[in-house]
């Protein structure tokens, strides 16, 4: 069942526990994950924010906030500023 289906139906008290978890697919030889492989264990920190970035877009690209905003706002700032030097 999609997503916002799902959303719309427990909303209206129709979907009765039925609701599956979503199942997060992770394509190794997209650029961003196979460049985020490659960070050294000097850039762990950057490796950890940007994966855990990844995750949010995705709950994002699904409709669905991040699970922290506040903890995501700060990832995005230490990225961006990494990026812009």
């Amino acid at each position: 069942m999609d997503r916002q289906l799902e959303r719309l139906l427990a909303s209206a008290g129709r979907l009765g526990g039925a609701a599956a978890k979503p199942i997060l697919e992770v394509n190794p030889r997209h650029d961003l994950v196979a460049r985020l492989a490659r960070l050294g264990a000097g850039d762990a920190a950057l490796r950890e924010d940007a994966a855990r970035l990844l995750l949010d877009e995705a709950r994002v690209a699904d409709g669905e906030a991040p699970s922290d905003p506040r903890a995501f706002a700060a990832r995005l700032g230490r990225v961006l500023a990494r990026a812009l030097g």
